[in-house]
């Protein structure tokens, strides 16, 4: 569909309305105020508008830029002007109010501030009357998570608070195995609490959860992870297997339900005064990754397994013993050996997922390995006077078509070097040749 530049008088018009509508803050955000007026000139467009199709296809970017455009051009600011010292003072007393529990949601609080504050513009010229609610509630939001507002946008009644507080002292105190059986007993009082208090919202059982494991932690009681014992790694082993042999798309898919049967066949932590987290998913997730490692599955960047090892080794002592003629031959030699070990993987356990490493992943072990073997590898060989002619030659080809409509490379000035190279009895290799011409093009340039 091509792309339509102009707009015609009518959606200016639209998008004027829209404007105004913005700026007396009947839309939280100017995206909202866009996506409402995209809407609208999409309905126009489709019964027609007035008959001589003014209304153009826009996407919801565009109509935000124009919006944007129209905007300056009328003279309104399209961004809001610095929070003053009034407007903060009013924001940060609303902010204690809502962290108080005055206020039961952050949203009722913000439309009490932005009506003070258009009362207040009208005596007070440097205060803005025409501050969005979404920027409101982000100040507001600000100030009272400061002040230990919970984030989840609901503060705690007296008697909450209370039975939460209870709950996690006896946790302290013992009488609880962990976080868990806490919250239970405290999801309970509160059911009760509820039953009385229709108009309360209920809170949700990770909710109360959260609460009591903060308050236990901060009055002290450290927080640990359950000791992984034989059972888990069993379990961990038996998720790794499943992975290679195809049952589950990756590790992470695996760690999902492997963090459902370790809960539930968890027993109570032994170790008394120590408030005990469930895994996650992550945790687990690296947990089998290690032992699909462990198992032969060569990820590319976990540690080489102990085969793969041996073969490389092999490889680099051929090099070091003159039956490779270079760091490169042996590692397309291992290449091929690990790839034949991969398939036998494959074939004989029914190891699906061992998908092996790449070629540039064995060529950079190999020179790594070379290098702690102490062969660093032969010296360059220096470049001869009918290579250097054929690297020049070649360079003033790249350098006349470079910018052009034909596929004219680098990588192809290389090819064409590199089969001009051996015509002539010599032997280099395409990243050799396209070194040369790299550094000689920025050396014509200056650059070097």
């Amino acid at each position: 569909m091509a792309k339509v530049e102009r707009w015609s008088r009518q959606e200016d018009r639209v998008i004027d309305r829209f404007l105004f509508e913005l700026r007396r803050s009947s839309y939280t955000t100017a995206r909202s105020a866009a996506a409402e007026c995209w809407k609208r000139l999409n309905n126009r467009r489709l019964r027609g508008g007035d008959g001589q199709g003014v209304f153009s296809t826009r996407t919801r970017k565009a109509v935000y830029r124009r919006m944007i455009v129209r905007a300056r051009a009328t003279g309104i600011p399209w961004r809001s002007a610095w929070w003053n010292r009034e407007e903060l003072r009013v924001v940060k007393r609303y902010g204690r109010a809502l962290a108080g529990g005055r206020y039961a949601e952050l949203l009722v609080a913000a439309k009490e501030c932005r009506e003070e504050l258009a009362r207040l513009s009208v005596r007070r010229p440097g205060v803005s009357g025409t501050r969005t609610l979404g920027a409101i509630c982000v100040r507001v939001g600000r100030v009272a998570r400061g002040l230990g507002w919970s984030s989840h946008g609901r503060h705690l009644g007296p008697e909450e608070d209370c039975i939460i507080e209870r709950h996690s002292r006896a946790l302290v105190r013992r009488r609880h195995g962990n976080q868990t059986v806490a919250a239970h007993a405290c999801m309970r009082d509160l059911a009760r609490f509820y039953r009385t208090h229709a108009a309360v919202r209920p809170m949700t059982f990770k909710s109360v959860r959260t609460y009591i494991a903060r308050r236990a932690h901060a009055s002290g009681m450290p927080l640990t992870l359950p000791p992984w014992t034989e059972h888990d790694d069993a379990v961990v082993e038996s998720y790794a297997r499943k992975v290679l042999e195809g049952s589950y798309p990756s590790a992470r898919a695996a760690a999902a339900a492997c963090v459902r049967v370790l809960a539930s066949s968890a027993r109570r932590d032994r170790t008394r005064g120590c408030l005990t987290r469930q895994r996650t998913v992550e945790g687990v997730r690296a947990r089998i990754c290690v032992a699909a490692s462990r198992l032969g599955n060569p990820r590319p960047n976990a540690c080489w397994t102990r085969q793969e090892e041996t073969l490389l080794e092999r490889h680099a002592q051929d090099v070091i013993e003159g039956r490779h003629r270079s760091a490169l031959a042996a590692a397309r030699a291992c290449y091929r050996d690990l790839a034949a070990y991969y398939r036998r993987l494959r074939e004989t356990q029914g190891l699906k997922a061992v998908a092996g490493r790449s070629y540039r992943a064995v060529a950079a072990q190999m020179h790594e390995l070379l290098r702690e073997l102490g062969r660093c590898g032969t010296p360059s060989r220096p470049w001869s006077q009918p290579e250097k002619r054929l690297a020049a030659q070649w360079l003033r080809w790249y350098d006349r078509h470079h910018g052009s409509r034909r596929a004219c490379s680098m990588k192809a000035a290389a090819e064409e070097l590199q089969q001009g190279v051996e015509s002539v009895g010599g032997v280099r290799t395409l990243e050799a040749c396209r070194s040369w011409l790299r550094k000689e093009h920025l050396r014509a340039l200056g650059m070097t």
